[in-house]
C-alpha cells in the first residue's frame, strides 16, 4: 500500500521482487488515496506543493517535531478512524491479506487502525522510503520495520520499538537497477557524450525543492 509517486515506486519495486522470487504469492497493489475523498486529496496535494516550494522549513518542522506530533495526534487519529472503514470494505475485506506492506506512513497508520479495531491478524510491515524517519511511522501494531540504513535503528529503539522488529534492508528499488546494461547503448539513448563524467540526480517531493540549486 502506497500513496504518492515516490512511495508508489517503492511499492512497485517490492511487488516486482515478490513476483520474481515468489511467483506463487498473490499480490494486490493499492494506491491509498484512491479510496479517500477526492476534494481532500486535491487540497492536501496543493497544500503540500505550496509548503514545499514556499516554506520548506515549515514542512520539516511539522514532520520532525515531537511536540507538533503530540499536538496533532488527536486530530490525525480522528481522521484515521473516520476514513479507515471505506478502505477496509473496499480492499481488506475482499482480499483478506495475510501480510500488509506499507511504503507510506498514512497507509501504515490506517492499516494499524484496521488491524486493531477489526481484530485482524495480518503481519503489518512498515517500509520508510526516506533516509530520515518521523514520528508518524510509529504504531504499536506494526510487526516489522524495513529501514533504509543502520543509523535509524537506534532511533527506533529509543522510541520503544523492539529490536526484533527491525531489519536493515535499504530503500526498495526496481530490479532494473540490479541488471547489467550496455553503457554505450544507454549513452546513445540518452544522448550523453562518450567519456563525459555523468551524475544521476534524483529527488523526492515530486521533484520540487532545491534540485536546480544543486545542479
Amino acid at each position: 500500500m502506497a500513496a504518492a509517486t515516490g512511495h508508489r515506486q517503492a511499492a512497485e519495486a517490492i511487488r516486482q521482487a515478490l513476483k520474481e522470487f515468489y511467483p506463487e504469492v498473490e499480490i494486490k497493489s493499492e494506491n491509498l488515496f484512491r479510496h479517500g475523498n477526492s476534494l481532500v486529496r486535491r487540497l492536501l496535494k496543493d497544500l503540500y506543493n505550496t509548503v514545499i516550494k514556499v516554506t520548506p522549513w515549515f514542512w520539516n518542522f511539522i514532520w520532525d517535531s515531537k511536540e507538533i506530533y503530540w499536538l496533532m495526534y488527536g486530530l490525525t487519529n480522528l481522521l484515521y478512524r473516520l476514513n479507515y472503514l471505506k478502505l477496509y470494505k473496499k480492499v481488506f475485506l475482499p482480499f483478506k491479506p495475510q501480510v500488509v506492506i506499507c511504503t507510506h506512513s498514512v497507509a501504515c497508520a490506517l492499516s494499524s487502525v484496521i488491524k486493531r479495531l477489526k481484530k485482524e491478524n495480518y503481519l503489518l510491515a512498515a517500509v520508510p522510503t526516506d533516509f530520515c524517519i518521523h514520528p508518524y511511522w510509529f504504531y504499536e501494531n506494526v510487526d516489522i520495520y524495513f529501514l533504509p540504513h543502520k543509523e535509524l535503528k537506534e532511533k527506533l529503539i529509543g522510541e520503544g520499538i523492539d529490536l526484533k522488529k527491525i531489519r536493515i534492508t535499504g530503500i526498495p528499488t526496481s530490479l532494473n537497477f540490479s541488471k547489467s546494461h550496455n553503457s554505450k547503448e544507454l549513452k546513445k539513448k540518452w544522448e550523453l557524450k562518450e567519456g563525459l563524467f555523468t551524475i544521476l540526480l534524483m529527488g523526492g517531493g515530486q521533484g520540487v525543492g532545491s534540485l536546480r540549486e544543486i545542479v
